[in-house]
């Protein structure tokens, strides 16, 4: 990943993602932090609890109801702090019936296949910018989610 040294943070960026057996969510990009971050006055420093439930019910459950119009997509927790919160959870349970709970996982993170696939393509790209990476990041995440044999493979 690229990292410009600048104060005493790393320049970076926050992807939101998920893996389906239909193809990555969203389908041609993922969710950029740092642009979720510019709808709201003040600009927060990182993401919090609300802003994670915003996520899940303006851009997430929309696209997964596009990939799973019956409503049969499942809703895999995790154990981020955010994503625990009780509006998280409530936005979770407003717009997923299937989950299945942290408590009841095995130990593996699925969207890890796509970070290692993701990062092999960053590995050979020539990035310079932000938005280098930005760029390079899309295009690998729609040629990972265009290749509806790989996400099953993945998952």
């Amino acid at each position: 990943m690229l990292e410009l040294s600048e104060g005493k943070f790393a320049q970076g960026e926050m992807i939101f993602r998920a893996i389906t057996i239909r193809g990555l969510i969203l389908n041609k990009a993922p969710i950029f932090i740092s642009d979720l971050k510019k709808s709201y006055d003040p600009v927060p420093k990182t993401i919090n609890s609300q802003m994670y439930a915003d996520m899940v019910d303006s851009k997430f459950s929309p696209a997964v109801k596009k990939l799973f119009p019956r409503g049969n997509a499942v809703w895999q927790d995790d154990c981020v702090t955010i994503h625990r919160s009780d509006i998280a959870l409530i936005a979770i349970l407003n717009n997923f019936s299937n989950r299945i709970l942290i408590e009841h996982q095995a130990d593996i993170r699925l969207i890890e296949n796509v970070w290692s696939i993701i990062k092999q393509d960053l590995d050979t790209s020539d990035i310079k910018t932000i938005d280098d990476l930005r760029k390079a990041i899309k295009a690998s995440w729609r040629r990972i989610s265009e290749n509806k044999d790989l996400c099953k493979r993945l998952i």
